[in-house]
């Protein structure tokens, strides 16, 4: 096995290890250390695949919803603009239902540790311009904030 490979593969069981540990025990519960002894290695090697706790957090986050914001575009652009929008929404739930821990981490934990997690806001400004579409074309007359 090469060394990228390697590499590779214990940045993947760190960041297993880490989202596993932050939704048993929270994030503020857990360190580094901690991270490195239940991944199988050194406390430092955790260290050169991420700066901080709060980087491999937000690395966890944003790649949890990665997917999720690519598949809120255009849906089925065949559908009416509502039902783009209510497709969507629908893309999102299913995400967080089958995903209660993913979910959990970016917004409950995140919010909780004052970390900001541009996926999320990503996801919160996506929806509102979806939301804003819809009103510009008449088919939902509702307070955007709201």
């Amino acid at each position: 096995m090469t060394t990228t490979a390697t590499s590779g593969n214990l940045r993947d069981s760190i960041i297993e290890t880490a989202r596993k540990l932050f939704v048993e025990e929270g994030y503020q519960s857990v360190s580094m250390r901690r991270i490195g002894q239940q991944a199988g290695c050194s406390p430092m090697a955790v260290y050169r695949h991420f700066s901080s706790k709060q980087e491999l957090f937000l690395s966890i986050c944003e790649e949890s919803f990665a997917h999720m914001i690519r598949n809120l575009e255009r849906p089925h652009p065949d559908l009416p603009i509502v039902e783009q929008l209510r497709a969507r929404m629908a893309i999102f739930i299913r995400f967080c239902a089958a995903h209660p821990s993913h979910y959990r981490l970016a917004y409950l934990d995140a919010a909780f540790a004052g970390i900001d997690v541009p996926s999320r806001r990503l996801c919160r400004e996506r929806f509102r311009a979806f939301v804003d579409e819809c009103i510009a074309c008449k088919r939902l007359a509702i307070d955007p904030d709201t």
